[in-house]
């Protein structure tokens, strides 16, 4: 039983652990997004490193939820996040 407590306890520290890396690379990836737009780049290039691989799809999820078109460049590892056809903020 006590086992069962430690392993749930573990499985429930590992997923806030990957939710909260979740969480920075989302706000990096947007605060990289808002610098290239305060220079007029609509085109955000944005490393993902080997071990985040696994948050591509769902980062590029909500970033196409903002109507931003997300590609993944396998080679480079890095998503090209297009800002073109989001609409202006009233």
């Amino acid at each position: 039983m006590f086992d069962d407590d430690a392993e749930d306890t573990r499985a429930r520290a590992e997923a806030g652990k990957k939710n909260e890396r979740f969480r920075e690379l989302y706000q990096s990836i947007k605060m990289e997004i808002a610098n290239d737009a305060d220079s007029n780049i609509l085109v955000t290039r944005y490393r993902i490193r080997e071990s985040d691989i696994e948050f591509v799809e769902p980062l590029t999820e909500w970033l196409e939820r903002e109507d931003r078109a997300v590609t993944f460049d396998e080679n480079a590892n890095r998503l090209i996040i297009d800002s073109s056809e989001t609409p202006e903020a009233d």
